[in-house]
């Protein structure tokens, strides 16, 4: 879903009301702002408290059908 605001005076603008609450945003929370230059869309989150607890488990679907033993054993075997 998308949402309009307009950028005030102080080139402030306001968090629509169903975003705060879907994302329980609170006064001082800290958003992070993106610019891609290829395309130059802006993307906007929330600032996680704890960057390492938030990126916990990314890309863990990778190592699913691999057999961790192996993998490892292999890695050692090819410094040789």
């Amino acid at each position: 879903m998308s949402y309009e605001t307009k950028i005030g005076k102080k080139f402030q603008v306001v968090i629509p009301q169903a975003i705060r609450q879907k994302k329980n945003l609170k006064e001082g929370d800290a958003i992070i702002w993106d610019i891609n230059e290829a395309t130059g869309q802006i993307t906007i989150m929330v600032k996680p408290q704890n960057f390492a607890q938030h990126i916990r488990g990314l890309g863990k679907e990778i190592w699913r059908q691999v057999d961790n033993d192996n993998y490892l054993e292999g890695e050692r075997n090819s410094w040789q």
